[in-house]
Formats: C-alpha cells, structure tokens, sequence
C-alpha cells in the first residue's frame, strides 16, 4: 500500500491511499489487468470511458437485481413476486440505463454486445449470490434453533429430575 499525501484545503492536509500489489501490477492505464470488467472491456478494445459506461450499468443493473435477491426467503425467481410498483420501477429504470449506455445519452456509448455481457454477468450473480444468501440463512437458523434448544435444557427446573 503506498500512500500519497499534499497539502490543500482548510486543514492543510489530504491524503490519498493507493493500493499496489506486485502479484496484479497495474497496466498502463493504472487500472488492474485482473478485473473482470476491465479484461471484458480491454477485450472488446473499448476506452476508459466506455469502462466508466460499463461500471455505471453494472452499479445500476446489480444494485437493481440485489433487491430481487434480498427480498424474498426462497429464490428470487420463485413466490411471491415483487409488488407491481416495485417490479415496475426496476424495469423502466433498467430500460433508461441500457438506453442510456447504448446510445450515449449523458454516457459515452458502448456497443449492445457489451450491454449483453454486463446483463449477463450480472444475471450469473445474481444465482451465486441467491445460493449464497439461502446457504447462510440455512446456516444461521441452524444455529438458532439449536441454540434455543440448548437454553431450554439449560434453564429448565432441575427439580423436576430430582423427583424422577
């Protein structure tokens, strides 16, 4: 870790912290060459704003398909379906993102193959992510459940043994 400092503002004093590893240099650009965005977008021979494109559609589609994940007890893909204002707000900002990356409006464009690949990524998440979210709550009412289990044993009356 390397850390940078200058002098500026009220305090006199900024820092900034920069992270470099010598197993994942960066490339030329700064960026890591290991990312999964970043390999995706190289590969396509994109520019660093359309990887700032590519950032901002998976920040909104993720940040949109998690609520999809969080909301429910059982797979996101199963009963009970969102409400309809919810399902429908999702939707239509989705749509104005993709529309928004695929023709530059306030980003600059990046081609609809690359939208595809961002959606699914993002959709290949969104499974590992529900796995791993119904694993841990398994997980964690295992230990509930026995946990109560071992404070009834606990505080029950010994009296009722000692009659016995």
């Amino acid at each position: 870790m390397v850390v940078e400092s200058s002098f500026r503002g009220e305090h006199m004093g900024s820092s900034r912290v920069r992270f470099q590893s010598p197993l994942y240099p960066p490339s030329s650009d700064g960026m890591r060459e290991t990312s999964g965005a970043y390999g995706l977008v190289r590969s396509c021979s994109a520019s660093r704003e359309q990887l700032q494109t590519v950032m901002f559609l998976q920040l909104v589609a993720g940040g949109h398909l998690l609520l999809f994940i969080t909301r429910s007890e059982r797979w996101f893909f199963l009963p009970p379906f969102p409400a309809l204002p919810l399902l429908g707000a999702i939707v239509l900002t989705q749509i104005l993102a993709v529309l928004m990356c695929g023709f530059g409006w306030l980003v600059p464009a990046i081609p609809w193959t690359l939208i595809g690949w961002v959606w699914l990524y993002n959709i290949a998440w969104m499974f590992v992510l529900g796995g791993v979210r119904l694993l841990t709550e398994r997980f964690a009412a295992y230990r509930t459940a026995r946990q109560a289990r071992s404070m009834q044993i606990v505080n029950q009356s010994l009296r009722l043994h000692a009659t016995s």
